[in-house]
């Protein structure tokens, strides 16, 4: 059996199903469920994940933006800014 690691990027698109990558992302861990191939990564991959998250609601806050458009919103829980998917700011805006 293949063995791989999976980075924060692979991760990520499977976490926030990144459009164009998800299904790429989806059949590897699918694969793995399979025991068609073994993957690993580190805890730091996690902690990646959520320092981007981190990083762009601070940057966000320093532009002094009132809101952050996003198909996240589940990781701006915490916000101190308004937090809306795209589709609930264009019905918004009508």
């Amino acid at each position: 059996m293949s063995k791989a690691f999976i980075d924060t990027d692979v991760i990520l698109d499977f976490m926030i199903a990144g459009e164009s990558f998800v299904m790429d992302a989806a059949r590897i861990f699918t694969l793995s469920e399979k025991k068609q191939i073994s993957i690993c990564t580190t805890g730091l991959v996690f902690s990646n994940a959520y320092y981007i998250d981190a990083l762009q609601h601070y940057a966000a806050l320093s532009e002094n933006v009132k809101m952050i458009i996003t198909r996240n919103t589940k990781d701006y829980k915490n916000s101190e800014l308004a937090v809306l998917t795209p589709d609930q700011f264009l019905k918004g805006r009508n």
